[in-house]
């Protein structure tokens, strides 16, 4: 069947063939790593939804943007779906049919696909219509909607393809899904790094242009209200000495370009460590027969031992991710543009002028300026 040697006497996955039939669950042969996985996943999974629920509830406090409300309540779901395959890790106790908690995996892998494809068709608004958050058209929904609902469709369509072959892998479906995956994600994150550099790009033509309005605003403030403190020298000439003048410009705070850099550097670094496990599993692992089926056969059940996936790993770092990417509230209608004016002008120093006095500490004529820090 597919390759794979399954007959009417093979056990379901997650059970051994014995002398008194499929009434040994593979859990049985290593109960202590079991239980240590149940722990993992369990409470790996319920830090994270916490993380993810009291972050969406704090975006729907504060009328967070719909991108990041939807990307919460998507890292809800996924870090959902860690916390359920703690019930039966690798349906090793066959308390989950292995479909399920093979589309638990799947379907967390999907959630997070469609994120990035949410923020990329942040980004490709952007790039059309300019930054001011505004309605999406209806071309970029109908290729936002199509591409979600074929990552979607296309994981629920091989996880329930599994109980014809009850739920063992076929080499050749699992090929399939593998190299599937992976081209979706590269075909996503090289989309995602195109707009993303365009993004990137107008960013820093807006911030140099409010560093060139910083300055010019700052010079203006300062030239009709500078004053000197003229001091008598002690030499015989008696020739006026000036002080320099008592403030510091401070330099303005990282802009958004910054933060775009590492979303685009974080994105595209997880996204080819993906890429390239995806492809190393297609090329290596679906041409070497499970031991699970051996063991539902009869045979190698003394070599079973719980496995960690590292794909679990990668799926729980970008739920992290994406709450730390996510994190500051964007209210609905705010102008990019308006944010990073008013991040320059926040950086103006505020100057107050202030009385000078002369050796002895008596008043003299004149006003220096005082640069007050907030």
């Amino acid at each position: 069947m597919l390759g794979l040697n399954i007959t009417d006497a093979t056990c379901a996955y997650g059970l051994a063939q014995t002398s008194a039939g499929c009434v040994r669950t593979l859990a049985s042969y290593d109960e202590s790593g079991y239980l240590t996985y149940q722990i993992i996943y369990c409470g790996v999974g319920a830090l994270s939804e916490m993380a993810s629920a009291a972050m969406y509830w704090r975006a729907v406090k504060y009328d967070g943007s719909p991108l990041q409300q939807y990307s919460f309540l998507l890292c809800c779901y996924a870090s959902l779906t860690v916390l359920f395959r703690g019930i039966d890790p690798s349906s090793y106790g066959h308390i989950l049919p292995r479909p399920i908690s093979a589309f638990f995996g799947d379907s967390c892998t999907a959630a997070l696909y469609t994120v990035y494809i949410l923020a990329l068709g942040y980004w490709a608004l952007v790039i059309e219509q300019g930054a001011a958050i505004m309605e999406r058209p209806t071309n970029l929904k109908c290729l936002e909607a199509s591409a979600i609902t074929f990552v979607w469709v296309f994981y629920l369509t091989y996880n329930m393809s599994l109980f014809a072959f009850k739920g063992f892998q076929p080499a050749t479906l699992n090929y399939v899904q593998l190299s599937v995956s992976s081209v979706v994600l590269a075909i996503v994150s090289l989309a995602f790094l195109v707009f993303g550099l365009r993004v990137l790009s107008r960013v820093r033509a807006y911030e140099r242009e409010m560093k060139l309005r910083a300055s010019s605003m700052f010079l203006e403030r300062m030239a009709p209200t500078q004053s000197f403190s003229l001091m008598l020298s002690d030499d015989e000439d008696a020739m006026p000495v000036v002080t320099p003048p008592r403030y510091t410009q401070r330099q303005p705070k990282e802009g958004h370009s910054h933060k775009i850099i590492q979303i685009l550097i974080t994105a595209e670094c997880i996204s080819i460590i993906v890429v390239a496990g995806q492809l190393y599993m297609a090329l290596t692992n679906v041409s070497n027969s499970p031991v699970e089926l051996s063991c539902a056969n009869g045979m190698q059940c003394d070599t079973i031992k719980t496995k960690w996936n590292i794909f679990h790993t990668l799926q729980v770092v970008c739920i992290w991710i994406i709450l730390w990417v996510f994190r500051g509230i964007q209210k609905k209608g705010v102008c990019v543009i308006n944010v990073l004016c008013s991040t320059f002008i926040s950086c103006l120093p505020k100057l107050t002028p202030i009385p000078i006095h002369d050796a002895d500490g008596n008043p003299a004529t004149g006003f220096t300026m005082k640069l007050m820090t907030t």
